[in-house]
């Protein structure tokens, strides 16, 4: 329930949070999440066990306020794993913090054997899910399609389609009980092609055992771990880049001669300015992921350069297209 956006790098890096729940907050830090202003001040509460060697004799709560450093590792999820550092500088590992959440639980220290089977406990429960829904879906259309007073129900009399008790292998690692939900779409598709799996092969309880083994959980917690480590450790540096997906116009023939009629009825000085005029821009990243690898991209010394030629192409996109 926390959003942390980071702009620039190195010592010109600030952080601005957005805190999504009771009253709402907008914290803006500096690079080490020292808190430089605020909407509201608030406080969290640390149980004794958590709060030891944290250097204050009344370690009973956590304040946020200008000053203090944002206790990153009691807000979110996204804390490091043993040997890293919090979003505050300091050290954490499995014993700090909110060790028994569900997070620190997850995957990711798991065994192949273990996520098999947690993996086999998600699905067995979206299958009695579906078996409820259905049975009562079923009861619901009991009647015939008629009313209560004897004519047809609205919208047709067709039958509701019953709930699968399929899930997608990327829809199931975005389940909270993965602890790497927090990784998101993208990377976690990332990790799971890295692993040479498919990210949208539907299980099922009755079928996981030959769909996704065993064996493969190895493959995908390893890709998981060292993958999903390596992209948000190049984001938190700076260091990762920025890219521009796109695609030939050459694919669009109308379209290129619609851009050529537009740039005609252009001043040159402008109709010159636009370098990509022969290519349709789909999006910016601020790293090549696997699904990406396959697309051609535009590369940029940082990820700000490659969001402003973004949306620069789409502003002289539409004064093209205006004249």
């Amino acid at each position: 329930r926390v959003v942390d956006f980071r702009f620039g790098s190195g010592s010109y890096a600030h952080h601005l949070l957005l805190e999504l729940y009771a009253q709402g907050n907008i914290i803006l830090t500096d690079g080490e999440y020292r808190i430089l202003a605020l909407l509201r001040t608030h406080e969290y509460e640390v149980k004794n066990d958590e709060s030891e060697g944290g250097g204050n004799e009344n370690n009973d709560e956590v304040k946020v306020r200008v000053g203090n450093v944002y206790p990153v590792t009691f807000a979110t999820t996204l804390s490091m794993e043993k040997g890293g550092t919090g979003g505050d500088g300091t050290e954490t590992s499995k014993d700090d913090g909110d060790v028994d959440s569900d997070v620190s639980k997850g995957i990711l220290v798991m065994n192949s054997t273990e996520a098999y089977d947690w993996a086999k406990a998600e699905l067995v429960a979206v299958h009695e899910k579906a078996l409820i829904m259905n049975a009562k879906q079923t009861n619901d259309n009991g009647g015939g399609g008629q009313g209560k007073k004897g004519g047809k129900k609205k919208g047709g009399g067709g039958k509701k389609k019953t709930m699968d008790d399929s899930v997608a292998l990327k829809a199931l690692l975005l389940k909270p009980t993965s602890g790497v939900y927090h990784y998101g779409p993208s990377l976690i598709e990332h990790c799971i092609r890295s692993a040479g799996l498919d990210p949208v092969v539907k299980l099922k309880h009755d079928n996981i055992d030959y769909t996704i083994p065993e064996a493969s959980w190895e493959d995908l917690i390893t890709s998981l771990r060292e993958e999903g480590s390596r992209v948000i450790e190049n984001l938190t540096s700076g260091e990762s880049g920025g890219f521009i997906l796109y695609k030939p116009k050459d694919d669009d023939k109308d379209e290129k001669k619609k851009d050529e009629q537009s740039n005609s009825l252009l001043p040159s000085n402008v109709a010159n300015t636009n370098p990509h005029s022969d290519k349709t821009l789909l999006e910016f990243q601020p790293h090549l992921l696997q699904q990406h690898k396959e697309q051609q991209c535009l590369k940029y010394s940082t990820f700000a350069i490659a969001t402003d030629e973004f949306f620069s192409h789409l502003s002289s996109q539409k004064v093209s297209h205006r004249a």
